[in-house]
């Protein structure tokens, strides 16, 4: 059974092997793969993409056990998520919001997510006296590890209703076209924006072109790939998440962009990409 691990815990600390530790001590057969430890301290928000963009590449049944967890120790809810594909082991703080966006998308008459939701109030799945501070180890760690030993994700705690949703800003509809928000930068300065692909498809079912402005900056079109413009240029694009994205041919869109930044898609005539 795979097991995969995102954190914001970084490698320089014993964090994540005392995760690892915990898991293979109970469940010694486990196969235990990193996606990231590098996600931004607290950000919850980067982890919900790292997620939304490599989970959906595992074997069917592989457990997401993800810890991005600014509330840890408070009221929040510690949660697992089954769906038709994987199992979700984390904080309830809309950490995995995108991902399961992406399970609906992928199965729209499935049965909603929400129903198979369970607040991880089983103490007996938990390593004993779990410190408040470290429920990647105490709480998510051994969870993981008893749902790949064959455990059931419904004997772990009760039934939750209502999960917390990340706060995300939806494209806004404008005359013709959406105004988009960047939400984060890639290590390579590309800005990675609100827009899916699927949503642009819905927005643009005619197939028409496009122009972004942000600012004085103009792109015409969409690229496939970097190449399509001369170095210095910037360029859009739908990365490999299938998220519209922005970059500059051998630059750092991020040190020209700010946080509020209006971009503004509008839609022409001519033939998209």
């Amino acid at each position: 059974m795979f097991i995969t691990l995102t954190t914001d815990f970084g490698t320089q600390d014993a964090f994540v092997g005392a995760m690892k530790g915990v898991i293979l001590s109970l469940a010694p057969l486990a196969r235990i793969v990193d996606i990231s430890h590098d996600v931004p301290a607290q950000d919850v928000v980067a982890g919900a993409l790292i997620l939304e963009a490599a989970c959906r590449y595992f074997p069917k049944g592989t457990i997401h056990l993800a810890v991005v967890d600014p509330g840890v120790g408070s009221r929040r809810a510690a949660i697992g998520i089954q769906t038709d594909n994987f199992c979700f082991v984390g904080p309830d703080n809309g950490l995995f919001d995108l991902a399961l966006r992406v399970e609906e998308r992928r199965d729209p008459d499935a049965v909603l997510i929400e129903r198979r939701a369970i607040q991880l109030t089983q103490s007996s799945f938990h390593r004993r006296a779990a410190s408040p501070t470290f429920h990647g180890r105490d709480i998510f760690a051994p969870v993981a590890a008893w749902l790949a030993n064959g455990n059931i994700l419904s004997q772990m705690g009760e039934p939750l209703t209502t999960r917390i949703k990340l706060n995300l800003p939806e494209p806004v509809s404008i005359p013709d076209g959406l105004e988009l928000r960047g939400l984060r930068a890639d290590r390579f300065g590309n800005v990675v924006t609100n827009l899916t692909r699927f949503d642009f498809q819905r927005w643009n079912d005619a197939g028409r072109g496009i122009e972004i402005r942000i600012g004085e900056i103009k792109i015409r079109s969409l690229s496939r790939t970097y190449s399509d413009v001369p170095s210095g240029e910037w360029v859009a694009y739908f990365n490999s998440a299938d998220r519209l994205e922005m970059g500059i041919h051998g630059g750092r869109a991020a040190n020209a962009l700010r946080d509020n930044d209006r971009i503004e898609l509008t839609f022409s005539a001519c033939e998209s990409i």
